[in-house]
């Protein structure tokens, strides 16, 4: 049972005597089985995952298991992000997840700026292009003759 399990046991089992109900009764423990049902069937599935990529000795899945470990290890803010599905404090985990937001938003900015400078500078080079355009028609006298 993991923290989060404990907590909404917990609450069930609070509303449960708050509502005068009998604390081991079916409907007052069905919020826990509906709210953790698929939580726990992912994390059971990842953990059956771990365990089969762990407890094989094939050449080909020991190597992608050490690459996978490095490059996670690397990777601050996929690290942050499965410290926080597993009950982490965004709060402790340090200047890397701030750094990461910060990547996002201002990236995210950046295309805003992009987005609202293309249509400008696309009237600017097309007129720049038309302007071309009509200066060699003026100067070339086979185009004056058609």
């Amino acid at each position: 049972m993991g923290l989060s399990d404990v907590e909404c046991l917990a609450r069930c089992l609070e509303n449960a005597v708050l509502r005068g109900g009998d604390v081991g009764s079916p409907t007052a423990l069905l919020p826990y089985t509906q709210e953790r049902y698929l939580a726990n069937h992912i994390l059971m599935a990842a953990i059956d995952k771990l365990h089969k990529v762990y407890t094989t000795d094939a050449e080909t899945v020991v190597w992608a298991r050490s690459v996978g470990v490095e490059v996670l290890n690397e990777l601050d803010s996929i690290k942050a992000a499965i410290m926080m599905s597993a009950g982490a404090d965004v709060k402790q985990l340090g200047a890397s997840w701030n750094v990461s937001a910060d990547v996002i938003r201002n990236t995210s900015m950046a295309v805003d700026t992009l987005n609202a400078m293309v249509p400008a500078l696309s009237r600017a080079v097309l007129g720049g292009i038309g302007k071309l355009i009509a200066q060699v028609s003026e100067q070339d006298p086979k185009s004056k003759a058609t």
